[in-house]
């Protein structure tokens, strides 16, 4: 029930004031049952790491649950989400490759090495994996997604609009416009990337995550803070800021103080 609750209010299927007091409640339900069950350690930690930002107590919590059992594929690619985070990206990488051994069937532990893989900024072998992937799932529009981001950072911006244009075709939410139109400012398409500016200022509720990207793909700094914020600021919203540390979309901005101070909100490692 709390990873359902979680899910729910993640996706924001139901709002998270909502939602994510539920699955609080829930996990500790689980855990005044027993305390021994690892699946509600790996609830409590994921839920430290995105609502309480608590990225220490998500850690022990992690590792608290790995004790308990170190076959649970979904506890080693929750633990992967959570070392990305904080920018530990080859153990990432490590716990996302155990899991898909335990369970290479899951949709969940797939997508996870491949964004492992990304993060990791080894953009070869996601390319290579996401594309095995996508033969047995073709309408994925988060694997669509993140393919394109790993042919953006190797300049194959053709390819890398194809992507995003699948994951936004294949997306009801059109989640992908963000990632599209900063394709198109970083591969010299700034009248495209524009016009998605224009489409999405227009849109209510305003995407302010997807508006900072397609600013950063521009160069528009001041811009592309002023929306990062606003998408902290947004309860709903600021969840997507999760992987910003470790995000190579980010890198222009990484030497700005605004960018630290962000991290700092987000109380991750600077």
């Amino acid at each position: 029930m709390a990873d359902c609750y979680w899910q729910l209010g993640w996706y924001n299927y139901v709002p998270k004031k909502e939602a994510w007091p539920k699955a609080r409640a829930a996990i500790e339900k689980a855990l005044e049952r027993d305390r021994t069950v690892a699946e509600a350690h790996t609830s409590l930690a994921t839920y430290k790491d995105v609502v309480d930002r608590d990225y220490e107590g998500a850690e022990a919590e992690f590792k608290q649950a790995l004790s308990l059992n170190s076959s649970d594929a979904q506890t080693h690619t929750q633990y992967s989400w959570h070392l990305d985070a904080i920018g530990q990206m080859d153990k990432a990488i490590e716990e996302a490759k155990k899991a898909h051994e335990l369970d290479p069937l899951s949709l969940n532990v797939t997508s996870n090495l491949g964004q492992a893989l990304f993060y990791g900024r080894r953009y070869e072998e996601a390319i290579e994996f996401y594309q095995q992937v996508l033969r047995s799932r073709p309408n994925s529009d988060e694997d669509h997604a993140y393919l394109g981001s790993a042919f953006e950072q190797k300049r194959m911006y053709d390819e890398a609009i194809k992507e995003f244009q699948k994951a936004r075709d294949s997306s009801v939410e059109k989640v992908s416009m963000g990632g599209l139109g900063h394709a198109y400012a970083v591969s010299g398409k700034t009248t495209e990337a524009r016009k998605l500016l224009d489409q999405l200022l227009r849109e209510a509720p305003v995407r302010s995550y997807g508006l900072a990207l397609i600013y950063t793909g521009l160069g528009d700094k001041d811009s592309a803070f002023l929306w990062l914020n606003k998408t902290f600021d947004d309860e709903d919203s600021r969840n997507q800021l999760v992987f910003i540390k470790v995000d190579p979309v980010f890198d222009n901005l990484r030497t700005d103080q605004r960018f630290t101070d962000l991290l700092r909100r987000m109380n991750l490692p600077t």
